[in-house]
């Protein structure tokens, strides 16, 4: 995969110039493919608009037009290595961190976590879970664990 860095002008909007940028750079014998290009916008409504904008710049003189694969930030570290495994999706992982604390016996759980939500209220668990998700997804990207957290903080 080549990286190709291009810079717009500050005095344009963005999205218009960069659908004016992509239909330059990919059209090529009446055809534009951007099937090949990967854009990484800021969030999905960016992409979703950038994609109407190409529809607008684009659609008239190549209604055969290939629209471009379109990712957030979140999701491109995921693209740019090869993984050996299949990563679980949203979904799998609150219920794989739900079902890890439902392991820990109570009396454990309570010391770590002093006000557990009640055992049938599954969204207050699911919320919980999705907290522990995020902060270990923090940890990880600085290639920490909770472990060390707690010896850090037994330290002080």
């Amino acid at each position: 995969m080549t990286l190709t860095r291009c810079f717009l002008d500050w005095n344009t909007p963005a999205l218009p110039a960069a659908a004016d940028y992509l239909i330059q750079r990919f059209s090529e014998a009446g055809t534009l493919d951007l099937s090949r290009v990967v854009l990484v916008l800021p969030g999905r409504r960016a992409a979703r608009r950038l994609i109407e904008v190409l529809v607008q710049k684009a659609g008239q003189q190549y209604p055969d037009w290939i629209p471009p694969r379109t990712l957030t930030f979140e999701k491109l570290p995921e693209l740019l290595y090869r993984q050996k495994f299949r990563l679980a999706d949203d979904l799998t992982q609150l219920l794989v961190w739900r079902q890890a604390l439902y392991a820990i016996p109570p009396a454990e759980l309570k010391a770590a976590l002093p006000h557990l939500p009640d055992r049938d209220s599954i969204s207050a668990w699911m919320a919980l879970c999705q907290t522990l998700r995020r902060q270990h997804n923090e940890l990880a990207a600085d290639e920490m664990e909770f472990d060390q957290v707690a010896d850090a903080l037994v330290k002080d």
